[in-house]
Formats: C-alpha cells, structure tokens, sequence
C-alpha cells in the first residue's frame, strides 16, 4: 500500500498490525517496535511530522525497555534513530538528526560494522546534516 502512494491506507493497517502485538502477551516486543517504525516512516512520507517522531520514539522506548531481556535488537534501534534524524532534519532540528545519526552509527559500528549498507546510510545522512550546519570540513571526515 505505502508503495502505492496509499499512506493513509497503509497506516491504518500497520496501527491495527501494532494493536494486535500490544494485546498478546506472548508477543516478541521487536514486532511492536518494527510495526511503529513502519508507521513513523508512512507518517513521515506522507508530511505527518510529528506524529511520525511519536510513533518511531515509542518504537524506540519498547527497544529500550526490552534491551534490559532477553529479545534486544540493536540494529532495529539504529533504524529508528535514523527515522527519528529524519524527521528532525525535516523539522530544521539538525543537531537533533546528528545526534540521532551518531548514535545509529555507533550502534551500528558495534553489531554490524560500519562496512554495511545500513552504516554507510547512516554516515551520508550524518554528513548532509553536516553540510547543512555549514560543517562541511567535518562532514568530508565521515568519508575519510
């Protein structure tokens, strides 16, 4: 649906997706997490600022709160965050993106490694919010 242009639709589907994972007990807390950020980056594709950033920081407070057990998922968290930069960035927040752009990074440099796809995205965008802030000497080191 989402790649249809049909967000509205799409959206509707993930929240009842989300629903059914918050009244299971027995369901793993990463699937609650995964269907928010699909519904924060509907949200954002179809200019829903911020009720995006609030679906991708509740996606990001169950990663939290699970972290603490058995189920933690890293490389999901770094996803978020850089959903949540992206919101910011949109939102004229840039050193809000950049934080949330390094801390994907790191993440990512510790689980993945930083010569993944999801890394190498992570840098570029954390670059272009950098660029934007008129760091551009800093925004070459990402490459270096």
């Amino acid at each position: 649906l989402q790649s249809l242009g049909r967000h509205e639709e799409a959206r509707a589907t993930q929240e009842r997706a989300r629903d059914m994972h918050k009244g299971n007990a027995d369901s793993d807390p990463r699937d609650a997490a995964f269907a928010l950020l699909e519904t924060g980056r509907s949200l954002l594709e179809a200019g829903h600022l911020d009720e995006a950033l609030a679906k991708l920081q509740e996606g990001l407070s169950i990663l939290r709160d699970d972290a603490r057990g058995k189920n933690s998922d890293r490389p999901l968290e770094a996803h978020i965050l850089q959903r949540i930069a992206a919101v910011y960035r949109k939102q004229g927040r840039r050193e809000e993106a950049l934080a949330a752009e390094k801390k994907a990074i790191k993440i990512l440099g510790r689980t993945a490694g930083t010569q993944t796809m999801s890394a190498a995205k992570a840098m570029v965008n954390a670059a272009i919010t950098l660029c934007d802030m008129d760091q551009n000497e800093e925004a070459l080191a990402q490459f270096r």
